[in-house]
C-alpha cells in the first residue's frame, strides 16, 4: 500500500479532525462524509482518512477526494486504501487546509510556482497574507499555517524554508506546509 507521505511533517498527525466517513458504497470505491456545501467544501478537495480521532494514536487508512457536494454531506472517491484493511464508516477525515467552522489564517512565504495561490485560497473561509523570504515581520498569534513557496529562487535570495517567518513558525509550533501540499489538498494538483 502506498499511502502518501506526511502532509506537513511530524505535526500532521496532530491536525484536528474535520469530519468522518458516514457510509461506504458496496463496491468500496466511494464513500459519503459528513461535510457539505455549508461547511465550504468543494469538488476536488482531498482528505486523509484515519482510523482514530485521537491525534496521538492515529493510523493513516487512505485518502478520499470530494466528487459531489450536497448541503450537509459529500460523496467522495476513495483514492487510496488497503483493500485488506479498508476505510470504514466512522473513521475520521483530516485536511490541514480546511477546518470546519473556522476562518483559517495563512501566511504565504514567496516565491510560488502557482501564481494564483491567493485566489485559490479565496474560495475558502480564510485570511491570507503574503510575505517575502527576507521579511522579519512578526507572525500574528492567530496564524494557523505558514505556506512556503516552491517557485524559482534567484541566486543570493533567501529560500522560503530558511526565512525568519518559518523560524518563527517553528518556535511557535505553527504548522508549516509546502506549496504543492497545500495545492493538492485544495484539489488543484493530482
Amino acid at each position: 500500500m502506498d499511502i502518501r507521505g506526511p502532509l506537513t511533517g511530524p505535526q500532521a498527525a496532530g491536525e484536528p479532525v474535520d469530519g468522518k466517513v458516514l457510509t461506504i458504497a458496496p463496491d468500496g470505491d466511494t464513500c459519503m462524509i459528513d461535510l457539505g456545501r455549508r461547511d465550504w467544501v468543494q469538488i476536488g478537495m482531498e482528505f486523509r482518512v484515519y482510523d482514530n480521532a485521537d491525534p496521538e494514536s492515529r493510523t493513516v487508512k487512505g485518502h478520499v477526494q470530494i466528487r459531489k457536494v450536497m448541503d450537509t454531506i459529500a460523496q467522495c472517491k476513495i483514492m487510496e486504501q488497503d483493500k485488506l484493511d479498508p476505510i470504514l464508516p466512522g473513521m475520521v477525515i483530516v485536511n490541514p487546509a480546511f477546518q470546519r467552522g473556522k476562518t483559517l489564517n495563512f501566511v504565504l512565504v514567496e516565491p510560488f510556482r502557482e501564481p494564483n495561490v491567493e485566489q485559490l485560497l479565496a474560495r475558502y473561509p480564510c485570511k491570507v497574507k503574503k510575505v517575502n523570504p527576507t521579511d522579519t515581520e512578526k507572525l500574528d498569534r492567530d496564524t494557523d499555517y505558514v505556506i512556503t513557496g516552491e517557485g524559482h529562487i534567484k541566486e543570493g535570495i533567501t529560500r522560503p524554508e530558511d526565512s525568519p517567518t518559518v523560524d518563527q513558525a517553528k518556535t511557535h509550533q505553527i504548522t508549516i506546509m509546502k506549496e504543492s501540499t497545500l495545492l493538492r489538498y485544495l484539489g488543484e494538483l493530482d
